[in-house]
């Protein structure tokens, strides 16, 4: 009866400790979960103000500034007759040019404002 007892006591205790060991390290990898999120989180908090302060700092082409942002690209010049003599009087009718005019929505008006700003930037 009494090795029944101890026995039965001793398998108390490692269960005991096993629960407590779980508990240590269900702990720790919370922490260090909880670690590597406020550090993502920071580091993207600090990317999205520095743009920010980019974004306020720069001119901004006047089209990303409507109430219906647009940005209007360049595609081609359509020759009248010859694309050198685009600048000499022989040239009789108006240099024409073909344009597009893409707009912008909402979710996507601050990572166009950024590339903007790095286009301006560049030049």
């Amino acid at each position: 009866m009494r090795r029944g007892l101890k026995f039965t006591f001793f398998v108390a205790v490692i269960a005991v400790l096993l629960i407590v060991l779980s508990q240590v390290y269900w702990v720790y990898n919370n922490f260090k979960v909880s670690e590597r999120n406020f550090i993502n989180s920071a580091k993207y908090a600090l990317k999205r103000s520095v743009s920010l302060y980019q974004l306020r700092q720069s001119e901004l082409p006047t089209s990303l500034k409507y109430k219906d942002p647009s940005l209007t690209f360049f595609l081609r010049t359509i020759p009248n007759r010859d694309s050198i003599a685009f600048d000499t009087p022989a040239v009789i009718k108006p240099f024409h040019a073909e344009f597009l005019t893409v707009k912008i929505d909402e979710y996507n008006i601050s990572e166009v404002s950024a590339i903007m700003v790095g286009v301006n930037q560049d030049l």
